[in-house]
């Protein structure tokens, strides 16, 4: 089971950037996160291509127009040689040599799906930081008055965002293997 962050944590780090904040519902720091945190989720997704949030999709191949899923962010891969996307649909216009032997239409999207849940996954705390201090930045204009502060709070945080996706893109493509399994899996005769 995946270990998870709520918005609220979220909301506290980010207060706590700002100074000795806590998340209330109503209080003005309360309504300057809430108003702030749709916004700051969806373009830290849109920040990259993260595996977590990658969704794959088996389409058929005899339609030529798909509807794109309703948590598509973006869509990332199209089996097909030609296509083009008209508002929320994927039109295929040539297939060729990519979807050869196949019958599916294979479309790769990032989902925004950690959006909708307003719960980040813990197993990416560099994501987590980005978020944080985007968010602390976006706030810092209202809260603190300063846009020296926000500027850099949203600095730091693409900076986190950055690290995020470099390390995300290199554990999907790492092929790190525990030594001790094939070493309790062989046998010494």
């Amino acid at each position: 089971m995946m270990l998870q962050m709520d918005k609220v944590t979220v909301f506290n780090q980010a207060l706590a950037q700002l100074g000795d904040r806590e998340y209330a519902k109503n209080s003005p720091a309360g309504r300057a996160v809430d108003l702030w945190w749709p916004t700051v989720l969806r373009e830290a997704l849109l920040f990259g291509a993260w595996t977590w949030a990658t969704r794959r999709l088996e389409l058929d191949r005899s339609v030529m127009r798909h509807p794109i899923p309703d948590d598509c962010l973006r869509v990332l891969r199209v089996g097909a040689d030609l296509f083009r996307i008209e508002g929320r649909e994927l039109v295929i216009e040539r297939y060729g040599k990519r979807a050869a032997g196949s019958d599916k239409l294979v479309v790769d999207y990032l989902s925004d799906e950690v959006a909708r849940s307003e719960v980040l996954p813990d197993h990416s705390p560099f994501f987590i930081k980005g978020v944080v201090f985007i968010l602390a930045g976006r706030c810092a204009l209202k809260l603190a008055s300063s846009p020296q502060l926000a500027a850099a709070l949203e600095a730091q945080g693409e900076s986190f965002l950055r690290k995020a996706l470099h390390g995300d893109a290199c554990q999907h493509s790492s092929n790190d293997q525990d030594p001790l399994v094939e070493i309790l899996n062989s046998s010494i005769f």
